[in-house]
């Protein structure tokens, strides 16, 4: 996961919350490893946009078949971040585009919802609530 670009502060929050998933749920931190290739900064058209789960690819049939987790709904991409975010509000931020990030069809499932939106943003806070944050 590349982050030396990240201004000091969003890279100190990124080391931090990262170092907390591997605490609390150490292969949700090795799948973000595998899969986050990037965090970068980016202005969002919505300014009350905070931050955004970007796939990037999406594996092939017969990667799918090859490893459980592609067959499980993960791909590879970027966490993107609005600018100026202020500290206590990009470590939540961050943290529930790392709950997209890793979030299987099975959670999608499992958290329910009245839409596939809803079901992706209450299954990215799950993730964080059960990272702690």
């Amino acid at each position: 996961m590349k982050i030396d670009h990240l201004p000091e502060t969003y890279r100190k929050v990124v080391t931090s919350v990262l170092t907390r998933i591997a605490v609390a749920a150490p292969e949700d931190r090795r799948l973000l490893e595998d899969f986050v290739e990037a965090v970068d900064i980016t202005d969002f058209p919505d300014e009350a946009d905070l931050g955004e789960w970007k796939p990037t690819r999406h594996p092939t049939m017969e990667e799918m078949r090859g490893d459980e987790w592609l067959a499980s709904g993960l791909c590879w991409g970027r966490i993107l971040l609005a600018p100026c975010i202020p500290e206590e509000m990009l470590v939540a931020t961050f943290a529930h585009e790392c709950g997209h990030a890793v979030t299987t069809i099975d959670d999608l499932f499992d958290v329910g919802g009245p839409s596939d939106e809803w079901r992706s943003e209450l299954a990215a806070d799950r993730k964080a609530i059960g990272w702690g944050f």
